[in-house]
């Protein structure tokens, strides 16, 4: 019933390798890696809820 990682286990998992980032890299680098990776997972995200299969909404929006 979830459409994305929770934030607090997201937030964990994420603090080691921002760090492992900043110890490697300089950072405007580390910072362009960890933006892009967390633009990949959001977009990671949108595709795979757009290819899942929903059932069609119950509700009818009437304009009328």
């Amino acid at each position: 019933m979830r459409l994305v990682m929770p934030p607090t286990l997201f937030f964990i998992l994420q603090l080691p390798f921002t760090n492992l980032a900043h110890a490697l890299f300089p950072a405007s680098v580390a910072n362009g890696l960890i933006c892009g990776a967390f633009t990949a997972y959001i977009c990671y995200d949108c595709f795979h809820y757009l290819c899942d299969p929903h059932p069609a909404p119950s509700y009818r929006w009437d304009v009328s």
